[in-house]
């Protein structure tokens, strides 16, 4: 029985310390706390580009490992992520984030 109380007040301790979150969560944490903490993003339609969100969190090193945070953050609705036009040259169209989209 004293097992059972120190195993419950265990769980409850990691999971206020977010240790219990899935990888792609914790990803999501801190994808979030860095676009907060951004002076780059546009204050008037909270819009960033998604490189410049790859480019401050330099714990990915690609745009194919921030994709599960990011996915999280849209499941969520912290996030909208709408991709652009091509510019008049052509190319890749670069993709917006807009941040509380609600």
């Amino acid at each position: 029985k004293v097992g059972q109380y120190y195993l419950e007040h265990s769980k409850a301790a990691f999971d206020m310390m977010g240790l219990s979150d899935p990888q792609d969560v914790k990803d999501a944490k801190y994808i979030i706390s860095r676009i907060e903490q951004n002076d780059k993003t546009d204050k008037t339609d909270r819009t960033i580009p998604k490189r410049e969100v790859l480019r401050l969190c330099q714990r990915f090193s690609t745009a194919e490992e921030i994709e599960p945070g990011l996915q999280v953050l849209v499941e969520r609705g912290y996030i909208a992520i709408q991709r652009g036009k091509s510019g008049k040259r052509g190319g890749r169209p670069s993709e917006q984030i807009y941040i509380n989209p609600a």
